[in-house]
């Protein structure tokens, strides 16, 4: 689903936003923020995306960057503006993953960016169930364990950059 900044703001918490320019996500993280003030808001999720490569010696920078706060979700092509590093940086956002730590490397190899606080998660959940294969599982066995989901990606979504 594509919605526009003001879809996003007549519908508040909820919608997902595509962009592919900067203009566009400095009034999605403003509009975030001012959503969910006071801070702490919920933990940021965070997910970077990029083309495989298929040869050893190729390593291809991140493409996209996703990110959601409670129901609100931006999905980036990334070329970055000012407002993201900042939001990135901003020690008072904690964003959660799986495997979430790579992300932030291949973000800080790419493009020198700066992730304040970065969890993952499975280290919480192998804590909270005593599970402690949770802390090298994937986000599909995951997801089953703490949630009761299949969260299986179809393998044609998991290569899209």
């Amino acid at each position: 689903m594509m919605v526009t900044s003001s879809d996003l703001s007549r519908s508040q918490n909820a919608g997902t936003l595509v962009a592919h320019t900067p203009s566009l996500v400095d009034p999605w993280i403003s509009e975030t923020l001012s959503l969910h003030t006071p801070y702490p808001f919920r933990a940021p999720s965070l997910l970077v995306g990029w083309r495989p490569s298929f040869a050893s010696h190729q390593d291809n920078p991140a493409a996209t960057l996703q990110l959601c706060v409670d129901q609100r979700c931006l999905i980036y092509s990334l070329s970055i503006p000012s407002s993201l590093i900042y939001f990135l940086a901003n020690p008072a956002h904690t964003f959660v993953g799986v495997g979430i730590h790579k992300d932030v490397e291949k973000l800080t190899g790419d493009y020198g960016l700066t992730v304040a606080n970065a969890v993952d998660l499975r280290v919480p959940a192998a804590q909270a169930y005593g599970a402690w294969e949770l802390r090298n599982a994937g986000l599909a066995v995951l997801a089953r364990q703490v949630l009761g989901a299949d969260g299986v990606k179809p393998r044609r979504e998991v290569l899209k950059p």
